[in-house]
């Protein structure tokens, strides 16, 4: 295995920690659920909306991405359910390319919205702190007797 970041091999640095944490989700059957605190009722505990925005952009970022793993085919009774279900489980693997094709593309632009957002916010943040600094500053100047 090789690990290249930013066109510099880090293999060296990382290659030991990511095949521990690999062979880690392995063992434990992949990444699986989030914990159970990562819910959108969370938010509802927020104490602002600054707290708010914050645990929003959170939980897109856990939750942003579309996964086509296996998953289970309900089954209905009798012998129509089980050509049914087996029906949709060739036709699944068959097709599956393609989805993994368009939830490729899809991750990447809910991916880039996430950072658009992100970047909106700390923009936001750093004006509104721009503004109450000048607001501050005006205000000691105003105490002073300056016009």
């Amino acid at each position: 295995m090789n690990v290249t970041v930013s066109g510099q091999d880090r293999t060296g640095e990382l290659g030991q920690a990511l095949a521990a944490e690999a062979a880690r989700l392995q063992a434990a059957g992949g990444i699986g659920e989030l914990a159970p605190e990562h819910t959108a009722l969370r938010l509802k505990r927020s104490r602002d909306l600054d707290d708010y925005v914050y645990h929003f952009i959170e939980l897109l970022r856990m939750r942003h991405g579309v996964r086509t793993s296996d998953y289970y085919v309900p089954r209905g009774p009798g012998l129509r359910g089980k050509v049914a279900v087996a029906l949709k489980t060739v036709l699944w693997k068959l097709l599956r390319y393609q989805h993994d094709r368009l939830t490729l593309q899809q991750n990447l632009i809910n991916e880039l919205e996430i950072n658009v957002v992100e970047f909106q916010r700390d923009r936001l943040n750093q004006e509104l702190a721009d503004l109450k600094r000048r607001v501050a500053e005006l205000e000691q100047g105003r105490a002073k007797g300056a016009p």
